[in-house]
């Protein structure tokens, strides 16, 4: 994610620094596009527009309240932290950084979008954020795994497999997508390279092998 957001450098400024927030508030925050993008469905929004009311900044992190969400079965809301990382990857750093550009510009109010296109003046759109990734994706070099392909929801895949492949608790790797069942399993990519490494690790850490259901001998 750091690469990607440098292979931005030659980008129009307001859309870089705007793709930078995409970017990293997307991943680091885990939510569904849908939280922070708009679907359209023939043309009509299907989903309330993040605005920066939503949004507080606190010292050390900033607090995002989503006021419905898949999993908020009694429609109660729920407040998302994402503390500051003291990397590139600071989405404080980059929501102040956008919002500063976005009020030159005569937005950033309360009551306006939060990722706002700085040349069509209007909420990003969820193709919008697709291609923007992607184009993001094929300048950096990056490659994603066989029989995927990059979308929208590829932020909030990143971070759960992420937190999964760190070897993080299940429970904690639930909450980093907000999951309730075993529905974040689908959302964890290995490729084949991690897989090779995880068998050699496998290999060289186990003492004895457990095959077709009965206990082999022990490794020589």
């Amino acid at each position: 994610l750091d690469h990607l957001s440098r292979e931005t450098q030659g980008w129009f400024q307001p859309m870089r620094t705007t793709v930078r927030a995409l970017l990293c508030f997307g991943w680091m925050s885990g939510l569904r596009p849908s939280t922070y993008v708009v679907r359209k469905i023939d043309g009509v929004p299907v989903a309330d527009v993040l605005t920066w009311r939503a949004i507080s900044f606190r010292t050390d992190r900033i607090s995002v309240f989503i006021p419905k969400s898949k999993t908020d079965y009694f429609r109660q809301g729920k407040v998302v932290n994402i503390r500051d990382t003291g990397t590139i990857l600071d989405s404080r750093r980059w929501l102040n950084e956008m919002r500063s550009m976005q009020r030159s510009m005569g937005y950033g109010q309360q009551g306006d979008p939060v990722f706002l296109h700085p040349i069509e003046r209007k909420p990003i759109s969820y193709p919008t954020f697709t291609n923007l990734l992607r184009r993001a994706v094929q300048q950096a070099g990056v490659k994603p795994p066989l029989n995927q392909k990059i979308s929208g929801y590829s932020l909030r895949r990143g971070l759960i497999t992420s937190g999964y492949l760190a070897g993080l608790p299940i429970k904690v790797v639930m909450g980093l997508g907000g999951h309730t069942s075993d529905a974040w399993k689908h959302y964890v990519s290995i490729s084949e390279d991690q897989k090779r490494n995880y068998h050699i690790e496998l290999y060289r850490n186990i003492n004895r092998v457990h095959v077709f259901g009965y206990l082999g001998a022990e490794r020589a």
